[in-house]
C-alpha cells in the first residue's frame, strides 16, 4: 500500500522461504499459495503498485554481513523464524544476512524481525543511520527473552539520539525524529 500511494521504492528484506514464494507470486500475478488472511488480499486487490520499485533482498537483517543460523519455530506452520538463538526452537537453516544500508534514504523503516530488533537498532545508531520513521516489534521483551534489558536499552539510546516516542502499543513501538 505504501508503495501505490507514495510512488517510492520499497525494500523488503526476510529470508524466510515462504516469503520469497509469496513475492514472486505476486509479482508474477500468480494466486497465493499458503495460508493468506482474507484482509490482506481484500488491502491489496485493487492497488496499482509500481513493481520496478519493490526491491525483494532475501536476507536476514543482523549487524554485520555474513551468514547464520536461522532458527525455526517448533510447528512448520508458523511462518516466523529467529537469528536469534534461545528464542524458537533448536533446528535452523543456513541464511545470508545482511546490514541496513547507508547508500540510501530511509523514510520509514519497518522491522518486525524476531529478536534481532535490539542487535539492528544499535548498529543503525552506530553506523548513523536516522530514518525518519521507525515502527518496531520489540520481540525480545515481548516474549520474554531480555534477562539484560536490552530492550529498554535501545529504546532510551533511540530518545537520546532525537527520536521521539509516538505511539506504544504493547511493544509495538512508533518512533519519530525530533527536527
Amino acid at each position: 500500500q505504501i508503495q501505490a500511494k507514495y510512488n517510492c521504492d520499497v525494500y523488503l528484506m526476510d529470508p524466510t522461504p515462504r516469503a520469497k514464494i509469496h513475492v514472486e507470486e505476486y509479482l508474477s500475478g500468480k494466486s497465493f499459495t499458503g495460508d493468506i488472511q482474507k484482509d490482506y488480499l481484500d488491502n491489496i486487490k485493487n492497488l496499482t503498485v509500481d513493481h520496478s520499485k519493490l526491491h525483494f533482498i532475501p536476507k536476514g537483517l543482523w549487524d554485520h554481513e555474513g551468514q547464520l543460523k536461522f532458527y525455526k519455530q517448533s510447528n512448520d506452520q508458523y511462518v516466523s523464524r529467529s537469528l536469534v538463538d534461545g528464542m524458537f526452537s533448536d533446528s535452523f537453516d543456513i541464511v545470508d544476512v545482511t546490514t541496513l544500508p547507508t547508500d540510501i534514504t530511509i523514510d520509514l523503516l519497518k522491522m518486525d524481525i524476531e529478536g534481532a530488533e535490539c542487535r539492528v537498532l544499535n548498529h543503525m545508531l552506530d553506523v548513523g543511520i536516522k530514518p525518519k520513521y521507525l515502527l518496531v516489534e520489540f520481540d525480545l521483551l515481548l516474549k520474554g527473552k531480555d534477562p539484560n534489558g536490552e530492550t529498554k536499552q535501545v529504546i532510551e539510546r533511540l530518545l537520546r539520539s532525537g527520536y521521539k516516542l509516538l505511539k506504544n502499543e504493547n511493544w509495538n513501538i512508533t518512533f519519530g525524529i525530533q527536527s
